[in-house]
């Protein structure tokens, strides 16, 4: 029969206990999923023990944490910073072992950068860090490691000495490294368990969804004195706001980079350009040569500036590649009273009609690893026509 409006059905003891059951169970699952949601999804990898899968999208990882008497050590992770998702320690002996990451989005991270992810963990803990032999041959991941060696180091501190390895790679737009490390005398002992950590990480999609590195639109750069052009392949170079004609009597373009050496930071890879049109007559690249010197001496603050031209394979981070239509040659500025203080230069030449013309390039020697390959492709690039 219906029941009355207005009234509940009334349920048997047995039916109420079942229900608050079903609830609890509910409510427990509840509270177990959000739980491992946390601990699992949680960018940085949470602050779970060590065991159970970990999964993290953002860089294309799953990874199974090592078991005892290995545990996962938060404190360690945090005190490196973003970008360490992970980080274990193992008491007796004591060893160590921290795992980063980054997804640069829509280009593949260059070398200076995975050097400095290395860096960066190692500095915060030794204060002389001495790279002592590469591992040839190094893999990770299932790709070729860009940087793998063993290192000696003081710990800060202590100045105990201590031992461990570094590799660092990337894969389809994200950088990944793992610093491990030991007592000197533990640390050879250590290498299989540094080995069986970094095999338990995984790609989860080797494809990552068809992902592809972002090509830079070569940028040509003409002037409107004379039918020459520079082209820039890796579209770092922006015309300087300053007055060309502030800069040299003979200057026609006038180019600048100024890029963040990294996501967040306030300090910037900086770099000049200036092209200059000279009376024709000479050589080319002797002329250059001796225009380039004798600017740079005259804009010298103070002091004798001698110049040492480097020879040998280009160093650093590698640019995207137009033809060469024009020499090149590199040097290094060295001053009499600024000892500390040094440049590194690429100029190039070229005839154009009864006039050369001169690409001369230059940042502080610090920055050489991070400007060569760009220098000698923009300078080299310097061709007749537009």
């Amino acid at each position: 029969a219906d029941e009355p409006d207005g009234e509940e059905p009334q349920a048997n003891s047995s039916t109420k206990w079942l229900t608050v059951t079903i609830v609890a169970v509910v409510a427990l699952l509840g509270v177990v999923g959000v739980s491992a949601l946390f601990l699992t999804g949680k960018k940085g990898g949470g602050t779970a023990a060590a065991g159970g899968s970990r999964q993290d999208g953002s860089l294309n990882l799953a990874y199974d944490p090592p078991g005892p008497p290995w545990e996962a050590d938060d404190a360690l992770r945090l005190k490196f910073g973003p970008g360490h998702f992970a980080a274990y320690k193992r008491a007796e002996p004591a060893a160590y072992m921290v795992f980063g990451g980054r997804d640069f989005r829509d280009r593949s991270p260059r070398p200076s950068e995975l050097r400095d992810a290395l860096n960066g963990p190692l500095n915060k803990l030794f204060e002389v860090v001495n790279p002592d032999v590469d591992i040839a041959d190094a893999t990770w991941l299932g790709q070729p490691a860009k940087q793998a060696y063993r290192f000696r180091a003081q710990e800060r501190g202590t100045a105990a000495t201590m031992a461990g390895e570094c590799f660092a790679l990337s894969h389809k737009g994200v950088g990944y490294w793992v610093v491990a490390w030991a007592a000197e005398r533990d640390e050879p002992a250590a290498r299989a368990d540094f080995q069986a950590a970094r095999d338990k990480v995984q790609l989860l999609d080797p494809d990552r969804g068809g992902w592809r590195d972002k090509v830079a639109t070569t940028r040509p750069f003409t002037s409107d004195k004379l039918d020459y052009k520079l082209l820039d392949p890796d579209g770092v170079w922006k015309e300087s706001a300053d007055k060309v004609a502030d800069q040299d009597p003979n200057a026609d373009l006038f180019l600048q980079v100024s890029v963040k050496r990294r996501r967040g930071s306030d300090e910037f890879w900086e770099a000049r350009l200036l092209t200059y049109v000279l009376d024709g007559g000479g050589d080319p690249m002797a002329d250059a040569r001796k225009y380039v010197e004798a600017k740079m001496r005259k804009d010298a603050a103070a002091g004798d500036t001698a110049f040492e031209e480097i020879k040998g394979d280009l160093q650093g981070d590698p640019s995207n590649a137009v033809d060469a239509t024009a020499p090149t040659a590199r040097l290094r500025t060295k001053n009499s009273l600024q000892k500390s203080r040094s440049d590194y230069v690429v100029f190039s030449a070229l005839k154009v009609g009864d006039k050369t013309v001169v690409a001369h390039c230059w940042c502080d020697w610090t920055e050489r690893e991070f400007f060569e390959h760009k220098f000698v492709q923009v300078a080299g690039s310097l061709r007749a026509g537009r």
